[in-house]
């Protein structure tokens, strides 16, 4: 996901804008729903990866809020105004992202330390459900106009688009578990997703500073 600034966003505040905080209304939505489903399923069966997915999807919750909230205050924000408020939010999206990563590590090394028995089959089940949830984001937030781009929906979409592909990776984790009794691909999946999470983190990081220098 690459950052483009637009020099018509922030314009327009009538029609534009009112069509930002619907969008984000639903994905707001969807992103809790997938978030309480995935929290529930993940504390029962023990999966440390459908875990770090679900704190992934954590903090695109609180992102997706950040940028309601940034949409709500934008109709009556100086473009100036608006901008810095998104910068904010985008960069308290990617600090999320950060502790996600640093937090899954953490659990990696206790479960190596005190291994779990996982129940597989919700785990595939929810991880599907989840990727369609965060599928249904992806596109709600990608059929956007270019000139409505902006900080804070880079970094959501971001965020929501990397779930998805982690939705993936954690049924493949759980069929391997499923088809070869492969106890420790929950811990080694987990693990490269934690740093997945700092890498995307770093590289979220490196494209706002781009924009807010571009904006400056």
């Amino acid at each position: 996901m690459i950052y483009k600034h637009n020099h018509e966003c922030g314009h327009n505040h009538n029609i534009k804008d009112y069509s930002e905080i619907i969008r984000y209304k639903k994905a707001l939505f969807w992103t809790g729903l997938v978030f309480v489903v995935q929290f529930f399923v993940a504390y029962i069966s023990g999966s440390l990866t459908l875990l770090s997915d679900t704190f992934h999807v954590g903090s695109d919750f609180v992102a997706t809020i950040g940028s309601l909230v940034v949409a709500c205050i934008a109709i009556s924000a100086t473009k100036k105004r608006e901008q810095k408020i998104r910068i904010i939010f985008a960069y308290t999206g990617i600090l999320l992202l950060v502790f996600s990563g640093f937090y899954v590590l953490y659990e990696v090394w206790q479960r190596f330390l005190n291994p779990i028995n996982i129940m597989v089959w919700p785990v595939i089940i929810t991880a599907i459900a989840g990727a369609l949830g965060n599928y249904r984001v992806f596109r709600l937030l990608h059929a956007v106009p270019t000139a409505e781009c902006n900080s804070t929906h880079n970094v959501l979409s971001a965020h929501v688009f990397s779930d998805f592909l982690l939705s993936l990776v954690v049924i493949v984790s759980a069929l391997l578990i499923f088809i070869f009794d492969w106890r420790q691909a929950d811990l080694i999946v987990s693990f490269f997703v934690a740093l997945y999470m700092l890498y995307l983190s770093g590289s979220l990081f490196l494209q706002v500073k781009r924009g807010q220098q571009h904006f400056h």
